[in-house]
């Protein structure tokens, strides 16, 4: 069986464009390993995550969505973010793909632009 390699992002946007967009996997693997080698902790997943919710509580008024996504090994930071430059409302589909932590996930979403 063929393993498949990937990158776990967390994006926040709202209609007013893209806010934030983390690749969580290095950070990930970065924490496990100071936790084993019993060095100081780095940030957790879980602590970037917290941010960008407690971030998207505090602007509800522009209606902030904030998504995980695994995407293919090929998709970086700097891609995605050349992405959402080029076509804003791509990289918010792309986005609603995956699993929404924060904000609300109707059918009459808002386009971005």
């Amino acid at each position: 069986m063929e393993q498949f390699s990937a990158n776990v992002f967390v994006l926040s946007f709202s209609a007013e464009g893209i806010e934030a967009i983390v690749n969580l996997t290095p950070i990930d693997e970065a924490h496990i390993m100071s936790k084993i080698a019993g060095g100081k902790e780095s940030r957790s997943v879980n602590s970037i995550l917290s941010m960008m919710q407690i971030r998207a509580q505090f602007n509800q008024h522009r209606k902030m969505e904030v998504w995980l996504v695994k995407l293919d090994e090929t998709f970086t930071e700097e891609s995605l973010i050349k992405l959402g430059q080029d076509d804003p409302q791509a990289i918010a589909d792309l986005a609603r793909m995956g699993e929404n932590v924060y904000g609300i996930a109707s059918p009459d979403r808002q386009v971005i632009t």
